[in-house]
């Protein structure tokens, strides 16, 4: 007759499942995931939110030059009472002279005769250090206007040469 052999009988469980092990480390692979998508998901929407202000400050730095450029085409007279007005006397528009471009707490106003001033800019953007410059080449050679301008930090220049 044989005997068993009680050290070494295996017996077969009939629980089955995950040791406490398993489970922690599923834990951590499963917040690795999770905190590196929800990571990557952020810098994608900062990202994404940071080139639609830089490209809404460029868009509005670029009308505020073009309506700078226009005040000055077909001028009769240009005059820079002081270095953030810009007073404009215009052929075509007799009946609406001057035309005055001035800061004034962060916005940048047009004014045409005696018409109230309007806005140029819109409000979500500060319109700050707005210097006008003219300089006077002599009786025969054009005149140069020198704009400038920051908005929300970005500087924007315009030199237009006036005859």
């Amino acid at each position: 007759m044989k005997i068993p052999n009680l050290l070494f009988t295996i017996r077969k469980s009939s629980q089955s499942g995950f040791t406490l092990i398993e489970v922690l480390i599923y834990v951590l692979f499963l917040t690795l995931f999770l905190g590196g998508s929800i990571g990557i998901a952020y810098n994608i929407l900062k990202n994404s939110q940071d080139n639609r202000t830089k490209i809404a400050i460029e868009e509005e730095g670029n009308f505020l030059l073009k309506k700078i450029s226009w005040v000055v085409n077909d001028t009769d007279t240009i005059t820079v009472p002081s270095s953030d007005t810009l007073l404009v006397n215009k052929f075509e528009t007799l009946s609406d002279n001057p035309v005055v471009v001035n800061l004034s707490g962060g916005v940048v106003n047009i004014k045409r005769g005696s018409n109230p001033a309007k806005p140029l800019n819109d409000s979500l953007f500060v319109v700050s250090n707005l210097n006008f410059e003219l300089i006077n080449t002599g009786p025969i050679s054009t005149d140069i206007l020198k704009a400038s301008f920051y908005i929300n930090g970005k500087k924007f220049s315009l030199t237009r040469y006036v005859r």
